[in-house]
């Protein structure tokens, strides 16, 4: 693949990734800064590595999720849970993955 096709795909997957996240901000589900943060990952990220690294989020979000449930229910209710904690890790690996590959 040539770099000027992978570079369109990484704006196409950011611009993708940053109306996406506007829409679960609107609706309260998704932080802006999270979707930001996301999208800024996403412009380094193979655009072959992209959906898995959303599913690892994802995962990630599930995993935070169940452990503030069980320590603090009330905090989760009123602070949601934070993404930022499962975009980092996921975005720096695959970022660092699409470097090596």
């Amino acid at each position: 693949m040539s770099d000027s096709k992978t570079i369109d795909q990484q704006l196409f997957q950011a611009a993708i990734t940053i109306a996406v996240g506007f829409l679960l901000t609107m609706l309260n589900i998704f932080g802006a800064g999270d979707s930001k943060l996301l999208a800024a990952y996403s412009l380094g990220i193979s655009p072959a590595l992209y959906p898995g690294v959303l599913f690892v989020v994802c995962v990630l979000g599930a995993l935070i999720a169940i452990a503030l449930w069980l320590s603090n229910r009330q905090q989760l209710r009123q602070r949601g849970v934070p993404y930022g904690l499962a975009i980092a890790p996921a975005g720096l690996a695959a970022v660092a993955l699409s470097a090596i590959g």
